[in-house]
């Protein structure tokens, strides 16, 4: 009886067992499970220490990378201004600016020099109308025609004066008093030896107030002849205008050094004055190129792509500046030509009249 009794409690306790094992899962108590817990727990701080300590590596190496490479930029960047320095010192030349940088400076001069060729040029003129109506400044009684012999045997008869270079030259004038002064004694009488002879002042101002008509008459003619006289002759003033060596050469020297690298020694002093004619910076921007061997060798060697597109760039704007200039001459030949004809039908009517 005893034994049945514990026998039932000992299976009611293994029945409460199950229960509470099915309720709750594996038990704190087993071994087992707990190491197995334990193990995978660690395995996870491994892996993740693993993927730090690569992490950690991979920035290292980043940083030692760019560190490198840092000292490797500064160390050629170094090496590099230092090797443009010691070249600076043995070829002071290459110092200078490149072409292209000294034609945006010389841009802005040569712009501003058609205002100072174009104000010259119009105190020339007022030069020319003086001298062509010197005649109202002579006495009343005094013979004009023996007057201008005189002036054009005195001018014309020296040999030193060599009229042909005076008026068909483009050599350049120097901007000097005296110097312009000659070029206008030998010009003006190779142009216009015998002026329109003007009567007096004091005579002019009687035969506008009560002159005769046959006085009137030739005082208006007096007048409109001289006036095509100056029209004609204020061509030959630009062209002096032109040739006078007013402006400053510094902002040229790059192009002047190409220039003149193959002309004889008396042609390149008239480059060597510091100061230049409106025809020779026009000259310039023209033929510096063609005429410069150290140009063209550079040019027929080994040019960037770059160097090549800049210089055709420039080129072109060169030609369409010349172009330009070709087209105002194209102008003024054309109204010569319609002041000419003009003149002659003119003429042809008062002599019919």
């Amino acid at each position: 009886m005893g034994s049945k009794l514990l026998t039932l409690i000992a299976a009611s306790l293994l029945v409460l067992q199950a229960e509470h094992a099915s309720a709750t899962g594996i038990p704190v108590f087993c071994y087992n499970c707990q190491e197995a817990t334990n193990n995978a727990a660690h395995a996870v701080l491994d892996g993740i220490r693993m993927q730090t300590e690569a992490l950690l590596n991979a920035q290292d190496y980043v940083l030692r990378t760019q560190s490198g490479f840092d000292v490797a930029i500064a160390s050629a960047q170094g090496v590099t201004e230092q090797r443009i320095k010691n070249a600076y010192a043995m070829d002071p030349s290459i110092a200078k600016p490149r072409l292209a940088c000294s034609q945006k400076n010389t841009a802005t001069v040569r712009a501003a020099a058609g205002g100072s060729v174009s104000q010259l040029r119009k105190a020339l003129v007022a030069k020319t109308s003086d001298y062509n109506g010197r005649g109202a400044n002579l006495a009343p009684g005094e013979s004009r025609k023996e007057y201008a012999i005189k002036n054009v045997i005195d001018v014309l008869g020296d040999e030193a004066s060599k009229p042909a270079e005076v008026l068909l030259s483009q050599s350049p004038i120097p901007n000097d008093a005296a110097a312009i002064a000659a070029h206008r004694k030998v010009k003006d009488v190779a142009i216009n030896p015998f002026p329109i002879e003007l009567p007096s002042e004091e005579d002019i101002k009687r035969i506008k107030s009560n002159g005769s008509q046959g006085e009137k008459e030739k005082l208006a003619q007096s007048y409109a002849l001289n006036t095509r006289l100056i029209t004609a002759q204020s061509i030959t003033d630009e062209d002096e205008a032109s040739r006078i060596q007013l402006i400053s050469s510094d902002s040229f020297k790059e192009q002047i050094d190409y220039m003149t690298e193959a002309m004889d020694s008396e042609t390149r002093k008239l480059w060597s004055t510091g100061k230049l004619s409106s025809y020779q910076i026009e000259k310039l921007g023209a033929s510096y190129r063609a005429l410069s061997p150290r140009w063209i060798t550079q040019m027929t060697a080994s040019p960037s792509p770059e160097a090549v597109n800049k210089e055709i760039m420039l080129e072109l704007a060169e030609l369409l500046h010349q172009q330009g200039i070709a087209n105002e001459i194209s102008r003024k030949q054309m109204m010569l030509a319609a002041l000419k004809e003009i003149r002659e039908a003119s003429q042809d009517g008062m002599t019919t009249r």
